[in-house]
């Protein structure tokens, strides 16, 4: 009986201890990727496709990273596309891939923007990012903010008159 008891009380356990530990992995999982608030991003050391000299004057920049790959990120560049005179001097794109690919990507898709070129590994191990679009808000290379949707810094830039 008690060997019974032990067992069922075990397996409660640890079928609580999985669900907590599941609860907390989804509620916090915006803060586990992506670079730390606070920490330096600066973007400057990697391949880019054209010149991002006339790019990121501003000192608040919103950084958008995406795949060649995700259906997301092709609405969101479409935006960027189709506004891209409005958002040139404060939104970076970098995407994941080979330089070659990147560009054989844009000139398909007829994208005017820069675009900086970064490889997965060096993605997710340098800036902890995974998942597409992600989006990371920096103040004087700073990141102030980061999340999976990019919309909100937009229509926020808008707002405040970055953007006009």
């Amino acid at each position: 009986m008690y060997a019974e008891l032990f067992y069922l009380l075990t397996v409660f356990m640890g079928v609580l201890l999985c669900w907590l530990w599941f609860v907390d992995y989804k509620l916090n999982y915006p803060e586990r990727i992506g670079p730390k608030i606070g920490s330096i991003l600066d973007l400057s050391d990697f391949d880019t496709i054209d010149s991002l000299e006339q790019h990121n004057k501003k000192e608040e920049q919103l950084y958008l990273f995406v795949s060649v790959d995700c259906f997301q990120c092709k609405e969101m560049l479409s935006r960027i596309q189709r506004d891209y005179l409005k958002y040139q001097d404060f939104v970076t794109i970098a995407a994941v891939g080979e330089k070659s690919d990147i560009a054989e990507w844009k000139t398909s898709q007829n994208y005017d923007f820069p675009i900086i070129c970064i490889n997965f590994e060096q993605l997710q191990n340098e800036f902890n990012i995974t998942i597409f679009p992600f989006a990371v808000k920096i103040k004087d290379l700073k990141v102030e903010e980061k999340s999976i949707s990019y919309e909100q810094y937009l229509e926020e830039f808008e707002t405040v008159g970055l953007i006009t």
